[in-house]
C-alpha cells in the first residue's frame, strides 16, 4: 500500500529569522541580494502549499494586490498565481484608529507606553504640564505653577520638564525639574546660577540636558551637556561644546545619546558604555533633530534644496533614505521606535502635509510605502512634534487662523497591529 504524503511543516519562527537576516545585509551586493532573493522564492515555491506559510503571510497587513502586483489575486488561492508571480511578503500597512487626547492651548507632547505629557498654555507665559492615560483616558495636572513649565518627557514612572519659575528681571533662568509619578514629589535637579537649560531627554534613570551658561556672568566659558543618574542623584559633564552653538534636540534610549545642534552639520553620539563622542553619520550638510531607538538614529538633513530623513543603523553600518521632501524644511523632525519611523510634513505641501509613518529596514524585494496617519490638512492646519512608542503615536496639531492660541491639540494614532 502506497504511503500518504505528510503535510509539510513549515518553521515560521525560522522564516522570520531568514527574512530579518535578509533584510539588516551590512553590505548590499548586487549578486549576492539577487541569489538570496532567489534561494528565498524557491524556499517559499516549494511551501506554498503550507497551511503555515499562507498564514504567515496572510497576517502581513497589505495593500498589495492588482495595483501593486501583476496578475492581482489572493493568498486564498496560493502564494503564486496562474502567471507566475509571488505573492508576499506584502508591504505593511499600518491600521488603527484616531483620537483627541487634548483640546486647546497643547502642545509638544511625547509619549512612553500607555502615558502621554504636554504643557498646556493658561495664558501667555504661563504653561502648565498634564499626564493622559490612554488607556483609562484620565487627564492628571502634574505642574501647575504660575511661571513656565514646558517640552516635558516621560519615562516609565518619571516625567521631566524645563521651569522658568526661577527667573527674574535680569536673566531667564531655566532648569529641570523631575516628578515622579508614584510619590508626586518634584526636584529642582540642576538649579545653578545663572544658567539656561533649552533641551531635556529622559530613559529610565536617565535624563539629560544642555547647560547653557550666561556670558554677562561667566564669560566666554563653553556650554555643557550633562547626565543626571536618578538612582544616585548624582550629576556628571559629558562633552562640552562653543558657547555660541545650542542644543536643538536631546534624545535618549538605555545608553545612547544623540544631540543635534542649530546649523550644525553633524549629528553627535554619546555612548555612555564607552564614554565615547563620535559623530553619527559625518556630513557636510546641515543635519538635524535626531532621534534613537536601540542601535538605530533617525535625522532630517537639508541638501541640494531638499530634506531627506535618513535612518542609520549603528551597529551593521547600514544607512536607508526614509523620504525626500521636495524643499529644505528646518522642523521636519522624525521619531523612530523599533523599525518604526513617524514624522509631520507642513501643511504647505500640496499631497505631502500631515502626520505619515513608515516601517524600515525591510527586504529589499518587498514594496515598503509611506503611509499618511490622519486625514490630509488642507491650508489651515499644520502638524507637528511627532513622537512614537510602541503602538502609539502622538503629535500637536495647529490650527493657524484659530485666535490666539486655541489652535494647537493633540492627538494620538494606536496602531492595531
Amino acid at each position: 500500500m502506497k504511503k500518504k504524503k505528510k503535510p509539510i511543516q513549515v518553521d515560521i519562527k525560522a522564516l522570520r529569522k531568514l527574512l530579518g537576516a535578509l533584510s539588516i545585509s551590512k553590505k548590499i551586493n548586487p549578486h549576492t541580494t539577487a541569489a538570496a532573493t532567489l534561494a528565498l522564492i524557491f524556499v517559499i515555491g516549494i511551501f506554498a502549499s503550507s497551511p503555515q506559510l499562507q498564514n504567515y503571510f496572510k497576517s502581513q497587513p497589505s495593500e498589495a494586490g492588482n495595483a501593486l502586483l501583476p496578475g492581482g489575486g489572493s493568498l486564498g488561492g496560493g502564494l503564486v498565481n496562474g502567471t507566475g508571480n509571488l505573492f508576499g511578503p506584502y508591504p505593511w500597512k499600518p491600521q488603527g484608529t484616531l483620537s483627541l487626547v487634548s483640546d486647546y492651548n497643547t502642545f509638544m507632547p511625547a509619549i512612553d507606553g500607555d502615558r502621554i505629557v504636554y504643557s498646556k498654555m493658561i495664558v501667555y507665559g504661563n504653561d502648565d504640564v498634564y499626564l493622559y492615560d490612554s488607556i483609562t483616558g484620565i487627564t492628571t495636572p502634574i505642574c501647575t505653577d504660575i511661571f513656565d513649565q514646558v517640552r516635558p518627557r516621560i519615562s516609565n514612572d518619571y516625567i521631566v520638564w524645563i521651569d522658568s519659575r526661577k527667573s527674574g528681571p535680569i536673566y531667564s533662568a531655566r532648569d529641570v525639574y523631575l516628578y515622579d509619578i508614584n510619590s508626586a514629589v518634584e526636584k529642582n535637579i540642576t538649579n545653578y546660577y545663572a544658567t539656561s537649560v533649552y533641551r531635556v531627554a529622559i530613559s529610565d534613570n536617565y535624563v539629560v540636558f544642555d547647560v547653557n551658561y550666561f556670558g554677562e556672568v561667566w564669560g566666554d566659558i563653553p556650554n555643557e551637556l550633562k547626565l543626571y543618574d536618578i538612582n544616585t542623584d548624582t550629576t556628571q559633564t559629558l562633552f562640552s561644546f562653543p558657547g555660541d552653538e545650542w542644543v536643538s534636540r536631546i534624545e535618549i534610549d538605555n545608553d545612547k545619546i544623540v544631540v543635534s545642534f542649530h546649523g550644525h552639520s553633524n549629528i553627535k553620539l554619546y555612548d555612555l558604555a564607552t564614554n565615547q563622542l563620535t559623530n553619527v553619520y559625518p556630513s557636510i550638510y546641515d543635519q538635524g533633530n535626531a532621534d534613537i531607538s536601540g542601535n538605530t538614529v533617525v535625522w532630517s538633513e537639508k541638501m541640494d534644496g531638499h530634506t531627506y530623513i535618513y535612518a542609520y543603523n549603528l551597529h551593521i553600518g547600514n544607512k536607508e533614505t526614509v523620504y525626500t521632501f521636495k524643499k529644505e524644511n528646518n522642523v521636519i523632525s522624525p521619531s523612530i521606535d523599533g523599525d518604526l519611523v513617524a514624522w509631520c510634513l507642513p501643511y504647505s505641501a500640496p499631497g505631502e502635509g500631515g502626520v505619515w509613518i513608515k516601517k524600515i529596514f525591510v527586504l529589499p524585494f518587498i514594496i515598503n510605502t509611506i503611509h499618511l496617519l490622519d486625514d490630509q490638512p488642507d491650508e489651515f492646519e499644520m502638524p507637528n512634534t511627532v513622537d512614537i512608542s510602541k503602538s502609539k503615536i502622538v503629535w500637536t496639531t495647529e490650527y493657524i487662523f484659530e485666535p490666539n492660541y486655541e489652535k494647537h491639540k493633540n492627538f494620538m494614532f494606536i496602531l492595531n497591529n
